[in-house]
């Protein structure tokens, strides 16, 4: 049995004892956008850092998983290709290496919009690459995204982006080309609020 994994090798430990993947994904699918609307309207920001995003992650799927908010202590490999996301030994190293350039950049508040997008665009790479927890990363990292967005002035809006679209500009930023990552928020995303 892997790390995280029931005794049915494809199913994620969970708190209700769920055996079967696709009820699994049901039950998800019908709890996390619940969590996620409230993160939207409630959420109490102190800092952009890495707490935050686990915080984040932790309301998200603390009903289903005991892994929810907790750094992963298992190595991944995106897809196909098997390269690997951030090593465990590095996470820590490296959530500070990006969260201290956040932090240094005023929470990338005062940009105008082409700017604000290149900046977006770089810390989604990096946070996909940083990939903190053994699952739900994705949907902790856009939560977190949409926040921060609005902090600086901006409207962030998933809905807007072919998912296919966004996930291949993922890869290839994973990849080090951010280029379509930068237009995919560039062209589908990003609205300045008034």
């Amino acid at each position: 049995m892997s790390e995280y994994f029931t005794s049915h090798d494809d199913i994620l430990e969970n708190k209700l004892g769920i055996t079967d993947p696709q009820v699994l994904k049901q039950i998800e699918d019908e709890i996390v956008p619940v969590r996620t609307a409230e993160i939207y309207s409630s959420f109490p920001v102190k800092a952009f850092d890495f707490d935050m995003l686990r915080k984040i992650h932790f309301i998200m799927f603390s009903d289903l998983y005991q892994m929810a908010g907790q750094v992963r202590n298992v190595d991944m490999v995106r897809g196909d290709n098997r390269i690997p996301f951030c090593f465990t030994q590095n996470i820590d190293q490296e959530q500070r290496r990006i969260f201290g350039i956040l932090n240094q950049e005023n929470d990338f508040v005062g940009l105008d919009r082409e700017a604000f997008v290149k900046k977006i665009a770089w810390l989604s790479s990096e946070l996909n690459a940083l990939h903190p927890f053994r699952d739900g990363n994705g949907r902790a990292i856009r939560a977190f995204l949409v926040l921060l967005a609005a902090h600086a002035g901006f409207e962030l809006d998933y809905s807007k982006v072919d998912k296919d679209e966004l996930i291949e500009a993922d890869v290839r930023a994973f990849l080090g080309d951010v280029s379509s990552l930068e237009e995919v928020y560039s062209q589908s995303i990003l609205i300045q609020k008034q």
